[in-house]
């Protein structure tokens, strides 16, 4: 979705950190859109917490109130009738 939208000029999958809910999570997605940037959390089960560390060091974090979490449902076009 992110590739095919026009008004998307960068995007990065996992590009880093946020605490949500007092747990540090990946970022799922960061993207350039029209001038703005923004950072997406995809909720759900199979959330991916951080309980491990990455080369030694820790990545950089994002504030979460930078960050807009989308249930995975929301990527679903609806069925028509």
């Amino acid at each position: 979705m992110l590739e095919g939208h026009p008004g998307v000029k960068q995007y990065c999958e996992r590009p880093a950190t946020a605490v949500i809910n007092e747990r540090e999570r990946l970022v799922d997605f960061w993207m350039m859109m029209n001038g703005m940037e923004r950072w997406f959390v995809i909720s759900g089960d199979a959330e991916t917490s951080l309980d491990m560390e990455f080369s030694g060091a820790k990545p950089p974090s994002v504030s979460s109130r930078l960050i807009e979490i989308l249930s995975p449902q929301s990527f679903v076009p609806p069925v028509p009738i």
